[in-house]
This record gives structure tokens, sequence and C-alpha cells, in this order.
């Protein structure tokens, strides 16, 4: 949806680039909420570790531990370099900013304004020339919006994350002047940014939670974050898994040898296939962080009492489900008998020797 060249499509069960349409920007990496779509060079490691090496020359530039950490300037790596050339020339860069180029700053996500915060840098601000596509500039927003909800839980300050807009040097000299220090200060941390997207967060919030002025367990996050729980109706849900079979992040599981339902939070991306799979309306999303090791662990969403058929004493369904599905058909003309009611409450191999086993009965397609 954010691509601006329409260079990406549904092809099956997977999706295709058309590598004479994409020109590159990243966007689709940057939405992308499980890391599916990624650079394959300059990864988003790539770009930590000159962050990261950055931040350490500038440390040991001065000499002793700095009271206010430098900020760390995304940009462009053509336009965006020209700016800031002419910036330098015009009036010069603030002290305690330092430019780190890339090919487009719509591949700027989540990851990496979390890994030079973590890395020690005051504040990430990303450079864009207002020539951006409008879904480019919503997705940087959405992705400020979210760092800034999880950064005002810590404690830490929301301002830690900013986007500005300049087109020429005397704007661009005013902007990064009238940006208020945001004050952020974090120990430095030692990892290196694992290429993989939903692990790279996990190494940044686990760095910045534990280094948190405020401590929170939950962290509540706007509509459509990429983290968030699944709510459930229990009165609604009759275990049929439908859920299970949509999600495509693992994060929905069954109960194996029993009926239940199952929830991994760490690997829920919100993307909503639960909820419009689910034949009942039973099931609902809730943005939100768990900064604890709660979100690592199983959790049962709902479980039923099996129900056992009536002939062999097999396991064969949810009490719950054969309660509502015998009272729904009782009425009905085929069970008015009531041996065809029965045979509901018999497993599969059952309900048919019972069909032969009843003399004088015409054998019907819907009996078997």
């Amino acid at each position: 949806d954010v691509c601006s060249t329409s260079a990406i499509r549904a092809e099956g069960d997977g999706v295709f680039v058309e590598p004479h349409l994409c020109m590159g920007c990243g966007a689709c990496a940057t939405v992308c909420p499980t890391g599916a779509m990624r650079y394959a060079y300059p990864s988003a490691s790539d770009v930590a570790l000159r962050v990261k090496a950055a931040l350490k020359a500038w440390r040991s530039a001065s000499g002793h531990a700095p009271r206010i950490p430098p900020r760390i300037l995304f940009h462009s790596e053509t336009r965006g370099e020209e700016l800031i050339a002419l910036t330098g020339r015009h009036r010069g860069l603030p002290a305690d900013v330092l430019p780190v180029a890339v090919h487009d700053v719509a591949s700027v996500g989540l990851e990496l304004m979390f890994a030079a915060l973590s890395y020690g840098a005051a504040q990430c601000v990303i450079l864009s020339q207002g020539d951006q596509p409008d879904a480019y500039a919503a997705a940087t927003a959405a992705q400020i919006a979210i760092g800034r909800s999880v950064l005002a839980a810590l404690g830490y300050p929301a301002a830690a994350v900013v986007a500005v807009t300049a087109d020429n040097a005397a704007t661009l000299a005013h902007a990064l002047g009238a940006l208020a220090q945001a004050g952020m200060s974090c120990p430095p941390a030692s990892f290196a940014l694992p290429a993989e997207k939903r692990g790279a967060l996990e190494f940044c919030l686990d760095h910045l939670v534990r280094h948190a002025p405020v401590k929170a367990e939950a962290i509540a996050l706007p509509a459509g974050a990429p983290f968030g729980t699944v709510n459930i109706d229990l009165t609604a849900c009759t275990l049929c898994m439908s859920c299970v079979g949509a999600c495509p992040a693992s994060a929905l599981m069954d109960g194996g040898e029993r009926p239940a339902l199952r929830f991994l939070e760490r690997n829920c991306v919100q993307c909503g296939l639960c909820v419009n799979t689910c034949p009942e309306n039973a099931l609902s999303l809730e943005a939100r962080l768990l900064t604890g090791d709660a979100v690592r662990r199983e959790r049962v969403l709902n479980e039923a009492e099996p129900f056992h058929c009536i002939r062999c004493s097999a396991p064969f369904g949810t009490k719950q489900m054969i309660d509502a599905m015998t009272g729904k058909l009782a009425a009905h003309s085929m069970f008015a008998d009531g041996d065809a009611l029965r045979r509901l409450q018999m497993c599969a191999d059952c309900r048919v020797i019972d069909l032969m086993h009843s003399p004088g009965r015409e054998t019907s397609v819907f009996d078997l």
C-alpha cells in the first residue's frame, strides 16, 4: 500500500517485487511488521553499525563523558547531502549533530530510531526535503508516533524522535536550532543490531526498558502498531480454530491434545487476519507493548471441557460445541426420532457403526 511506484503485488501465497519499478526507497521495509520486506544492503544492522561508530567516535573526541549526548540526523544520500553541505557553508550545523546518510529516509523505521537512542544519541532526527510521496511521510509519522508512545511511557522525553522538513540551508539551520534538546540520556548499548527486524526491536526495547526512569509493564500504543494482544469473547468463541489457521506469525496456536486456544504475544504483529477470519466475531485487537517476560510466555485465551463420544468415550469435540449443535437441531424434522440427534454425540466412526446397526432404516447421504 505504501509503495509509490506500485512495484509490489500479491502473487499466490507470497508477494512479488518488480525490480524495474522498484526505486529502492525502503518504505515497504519500514511499514512491514515482520521484516519480510527488508533492505539486502545496506541493511538496518549496517546503518546501525555506522551510527554506533559515529557516536563512539564523538564520545572519544570529547575527551570526557559529554553532559549532553549528540543528535543523529538521518538524511538522504543525494539531496540531503547537498543540503547539509550548503548548511555547513551557510551557518554550520550545530556541533552536537551527527549526519548519517541513507538511500532514502523512508527506510528509517522504528528499529533504527531506537537503535540510535540505545547507542547513546540524545535525539533521532529524520530530515526530508518535502518532496516525498504523502504515503512515505505518513509512514514515518506513524513510526514516530509509536516511538513517542513507548518513550513517554518509560519516562524518556517523547521529543527524542522527531522529523523535520527543510528545502534550503537557511530552513534546515533554523529547524535544527529550533529543536529543543530532548534531554535523552541512556547508557550506550554494546550489542550489534540483529538483521531480523523483530529481534532488533527486542534488543533495543530491552535496553531502553532496563535503563528507563519509569518502569511500565504494559504500554498502550496507537492503533496499527505492530505489537499487541488479541482479546477474546469467551461466550462467543467455539474453539473452531479458524484463527489458528489464519495466523501467519504463529501467535495463535491450538491446545494440542486438549481443546484450547493459546497465544504468544511476542509473535503477534496485529495484522487482523484472525479477527477477519473468526466466524463468531469473538476476537478483537489491542495495540500495546509488554515490557516484561510475560510477552515471551504462552497463555491460554480459551479452553473448554472436551466432549467424549457417548459410544466409545473418545474425545472428539468440545462440550460447548456439541451442546450448541444439539440445541439448535433438536427441533429440526430430521432429528425428531432422537436417534439422529444422539449420533451427533458420537465420533465419526461410531456414528457410522451405529447407523449400520439400526435395522429397518434407509441410509441417506445426510445420515452418513
